[in-house]
């Protein structure tokens, strides 16, 4: 038999990757029985590893003496692993997964916890009293996951990928401990299950809720609290903010200050405010076929209050983004510094050019809170349309139009499924907008909060004979006389101002 230790964070998404994991082995013929008392509490109603249980080889020992032959099963603990169960891991006699949280959200969760523990009378979190305990309990969970991830064997993830790319997650546990999948649909099968039928101490289930829950003061304690792990574990998921909250810390004196004045940055009655002003700006980013609807998205931002650049035609194209493909390696170098602009001059922009698909990898890390709208539409109708927009002949060239439209799609559903199902990730289809435009600004109301647009504007905006048009006085901001500033030389001054009046 083998043993496959879940570890996790407290608060970190743990319970939810264990009940992933444990139906994925009994999908694959290995039944997750319970452990007898003696081995392991009956007060828990899963094979749980207490702290009064206790991590060791001889637990190891006792489970594999009662756990018939061929079987996998798993245990779920918060406990770092003793070195001889590092070892026992490392020679290939068990499997272990490492799940750990963006702490900034991890410490939310955790003076959730500790609320409601109390609230309910409840032992687990009841001593999480505020911020400054959760901060505590987050960085002893960090450490004992420093120890899990710090050998080659250990599986990591991140709450992210657990909750909102559970496929993701349970593939790679798949191939961890070698089971054959018979489909994506098994996948989707045991996600829905355990996510309609476990208990998986959910709470809100909102990837980056620091982003709308802290104030600026308060996001940038956090920030440069945890500066080491995050830039260690997390670099794919900083934005630029993030980047330039970070770009100067100096860890060790960070820390010190910060547990000086934490107390002063949480007080014990602080309540998480979703009205903050920590992410007033975000970035629109429209992504689709050619012909494929990025008008209509792009046409009902702008009448949202969005700024879409300087377009000159219905297809709201800002042509300052517009790259042919084959200078898609150029974004790297032409698009940042206009981007920065853009940064200083709105809280809210975007832009909308379909070739932006194949560079957007390049520069997401300069887009601060970006928003990605995605746009889908039938293959062959985009084709059809793009031969009326060109004058091509549909007959002699539907081949090749097809072949156009649908390696398009195939690129942009393999960015929608690098980015995950996170927040920051819309998906329409255009059959659907016109089908049902009220269901279509509902959510686009969602996604521009909390700005208001006119209801009755959007309306009027999408019609389903198609024909967006332009409106009749069109925007323009000169940009190149725009002082060009230095995202980060900005942020640094303005986070020095912050730490001067609060060291005061």
């Amino acid at each position: 038999m083998t043993i496959l230790i879940c570890y996790g964070c407290r608060k970190s998404g743990s319970t939810l990757a264990y009940e992933l994991t444990s139906e994925l082995l009994r999908r694959a013929g290995h039944p997750q029985d319970r452990l007898p008392g003696d081995i392991l509490d009956l007060r828990h109603t899963v094979n749980f590893v207490s702290r009064e249980t206790g991590l060791s080889m001889d637990l190891l020992k006792r489970i594999e003496a009662v756990t018939p032959p061929n079987r996998i099963i798993a245990l779920k603990t918060h406990l770092s692993p003793p070195p001889d169960v590092l070892d026992y891991i490392k020679e290939g006699h068990a499997f272990a997964q490492a799940i750990f949280r963006d702490p900034r959200d991890n410490v939310l969760s955790l003076r959730d916890a500790g609320r409601k523990a109390r609230k309910r009378g409840e032992q687990s979190f009841r001593m999480i009293h505020g911020v400054l305990d959760a901060i505590a309990s987050c960085e002893e969970g960090l450490a004992d996951f420093g120890v899990w991830a710090g050998i080659p064997q250990t599986l990591v993830a991140d709450y992210d990928e657990v909750a909102f790319s559970s496929r993701q997650f349970l593939a790679r546990v798949a191939d961890q401990i070698g089971l054959e999948l018979e489909s994506d649909q098994l996948l989707l099968n045991i996600e829905q299950k355990v996510k309609n039928e476990r208990f998986t101490q959910h709470n809100k289930g909102i990837a980056a809720r620091h982003r709308d829950e802290l104030s600026v003061r308060q996001y940038v304690a956090l920030t440069r609290r945890f500066a080491g792990f995050l830039t260690a574990h997390l670099p794919h998921r900083l934005d630029a903010f993030d980047l330039a909250t970070l770009a100067d810390v100096d860890g060790t004196q960070e820390a010190s200050r910060s547990d000086r004045d934490l107390e002063a940055i949480f007080p014990p009655n602080f309540e998480p405010d979703g009205n903050s002003r920590t992410r007033v700006k975000k970035t629109f980013v429209v992504l689709g076929c050619p012909r494929g609807g990025t008008s209509l998205i792009a046409g009902a931002l702008y009448h949202c209050g969005i700024s879409m650049g300087n377009f000159r035609t219905g297809q709201y194209e800002d042509p300052d983004f517009k790259l042919r493909p084959e200078r898609a390696r150029s974004a790297r170098r032409l698009l940042p510094p206009r981007i920065r602009v853009r940064n200083s001059i709105h809280e809210y922009w975007g832009w909308k050019v379909p070739n932006a698909i194949y560079y957007i990898g390049r520069i997401r890390k300069h887009l601060v809170n970006p928003q990605y709208l995605f746009v889908y539409r039938d293959p062959e109708a985009v084709a059809r349309s793009s031969a009326r927009h060109d004058g091509i002949n549909w007959d002699a060239n539907r081949e090749r139009l097809l072949r156009d439209a649908k390696r398009h799609r195939e690129k942009l559903q393999a960015f929608e499924r690098l980015l995950g199902h996170n927040g920051n990730v819309h998906v329409f289809r255009h059959e659907d907008i016109h089908g049902d435009p009220e269901a279509f600004i509902d959510r686009l109301f969602e996604i521009v909060s909390p700005l208001k647009p006119s209801r009755a504007d959007i309306r009027r905006f999408i019609n389903r004979e198609g024909g967006y048009r332009a409106p009749e006085t069109l925007p323009f901001v000169d940009y190149q006389a725009a002082p060009p500033p230095r995202l980060l030389d900005r942020a640094r001054s303005r986070l020095r101002a912050i730490r001067k009046s609060r060291w005061r």
